[in-house]
């Protein structure tokens, strides 16, 4: 738990190491994360938000570390939460080139030494207390250190301690003639590359391999995203199927027409016929279309009018308002033949048709 607090902390500081391993362990989260979980764009976001938080405090210690100006602290992490919302909303592995952005700012100021003298525990320095791992480390090298014989006790404790100093005089000289020289190192390829000249140079190049990937992230971009196509396939599997699964209650009359219910309940008149381009022919919500299909004319009877007419592969679909459907069925059981859309159709042994459906008998208002 206190190495979780020391991730968030903000008055601590970071070594060199911990704030390399700590931003990159961020930089891979996400990346697998986003990978993984495509689909789920609002969770990738929060996800970078917690991530970008873990970033900022570890940026801020190693400013804190190296005593350099706090305006510095949002450099990095900005960085990493423009390149991350271009890769998820993108949703191409090339936008993950563009991490080069953030990765250069971490190693610029993993570059500046440590300027404090604090005491490090897992590369960390402050107010969190990991002092636990500290002992569990100095008991586990206690464990290790061989028991020597008591034969002559002090003799051999007085040797053992001469042997231990000459070996730390020894070790601490070479251990800060490799700081130095790493610090040394970092300090001397960051003013190379920052002189005018070569920083110009580097700028450019960066700026080109910035745009390069980012074209060619946009340039292979899938047109269809792959969570739509299963939908897409299924719409068209699924498009014809109107003309047959949403109505009940089929029945077809002698002139070969058939009345039938959608799902809600309002009357369908179909018929086939040569279809036209057009899949809709008339609609009342518009008030356009073919004017012929506005109502149904029975002869010595008053008109019907349609709510919209459809045409589908199958023929033509007119839907009626469900007010309309006992005046309807009506009709069509005692009219002689009635005119939609330009088609003329006979209602000869229209009556016993319906009078032999239970259904539509029991419309019929005798």
């Amino acid at each position: 738990m206190q190495f979780i607090k020391s991730l968030f902390c903000w008055q601590g500081l970071d070594n060199r190491r911990r704030f390399v391993l700590i931003t990159l362990s961020c930089f891979l989260a996400f990346i697998i994360f986003n990978e993984s979980l495509k689909s789920f764009t609002s969770s990738a976001i929060i996800f970078l938000l917690f991530l970008s938080v873990i970033t900022l405090a570890s940026t801020r210690r190693r400013l804190n570390d190296a005593k350099l100006e706090k305006k510095w602290t949002l450099v990095p992490t900005a960085g990493f939460v423009l390149v991350a919302i271009i890769a998820i909303f993108l949703k191409h592995a090339i936008s993950y080139g563009l991490f080069i952005l953030p990765l250069l700012m971490v190693m610029l100021l993993m570059t500046y030494p440590s300027r404090s003298k604090s005491h490090f525990i897992l590369g960390y320095a402050g107010p969190v207390d990991l002092s636990e791992f500290q002992v569990a480390k100095k008991d586990k090298v206690r464990s290790r250190q061989r028991i020597e014989p008591t034969l002559h006790g002090a003799t051999s404790q007085q040797a053992a301690q001469v042997i231990t100093e000459q070996a730390q005089t020894t070790v601490q000289p070479e251990r800060q003639a490799n700081q130095a020289r790493q610090k040394d190192i970092a300090e001397t390829i960051r003013l190379t590359l920052l002189t005018p000249k070569n920083f110009r140079i580097l700028l450019v190049s960066f700026s080109l391999v910035f745009i390069t990937i980012l074209a060619l992230a946009l340039y292979f971009k899938p047109t269809t995203d792959a969570n739509e196509l299963p939908n897409a396939l299924a719409t068209e599997d699924i498009a014809p199927q109107p003309d047959i699964t949403p109505y009940q209650h089929r029945l077809t009359l002698p002139d070969n027409f058939t009345l039938m219910f959608d799902g809600n309940n309002a009357l369908v008149i179909h018929w086939q016929a040569n279809v036209t381009d057009k899949p809709e022919l008339w609609s009342l919500a518009s008030a356009q279309g073919d004017r012929s299909c506005e109502h149904i004319a029975f002869n010595n009877a008053k008109k019907i009018r349609s709510m919209r007419v459809s045409v589908k592969e199958s023929g033509y679909y007119a839907y009626f308002s469900p007010l309309d459907t006992k005046a309807l069925v009506k009709n069509i059981a005692f009219k002689n033949k009635f005119s939609l859309c330009g088609f003329d159709f006979s209602l000869k042994g229209s009556q016993a048709t319906l009078g032999k459906s239970n259904f539509y008998a029991n419309l019929i208002d005798y």
